[in-house]
């Protein structure tokens, strides 16, 4: 992180605490859930929780534990890949632009296939 060529010139508030839960409590209900993604989300990567850490988070080993039949059902519904680069283009008809997306946000014609996701 220090390596980045604007580290130094970014200040980061002292002090004050994240915000990161604080701001997803209203999309994420489950406590255990919100606590992980807080964890994800940390910008120190010394301080990011590992891989190996978040498989043994407690959001993993919550009741309810998913069944095998379950995890069959959910699994089976994907049909396509969803990893981006090997994933079909999204259909653009009927389309609607985001609200917060101004007209710069429309499809181009230097890029016509471009395509905004909303976050939450």
């Amino acid at each position: 992180m220090e390596k980045l060529e604007n580290y130094n010139k970014i200040e980061m508030p002292k002090g004050q605490h994240r915000k990161v839960k604080d701001r997803l409590r209203t999309f994420v209900k489950d406590s255990h859930a919100l606590d992980l993604l807080d964890k994800f989300l940390t910008l120190n990567p010394d301080r990011r929780i590992s891989a190996y850490d978040s498989l043994d988070h407690t959001f993993f080993w919550e009741d309810p534990m998913p069944s095998p039949q379950m995890l069959a059902m959910m699994l089976s519904s994907h049909t396509t890949s969803m990893f981006e680069f090997l994933a079909p283009p999204r259909r653009q008809q009927g389309h609607r632009q985001h609200p917060l997306q101004g007209a710069s946000a429309a499809p181009t014609q230097q890029n016509p296939g471009q395509h905004y996701d909303r976050v939450f």
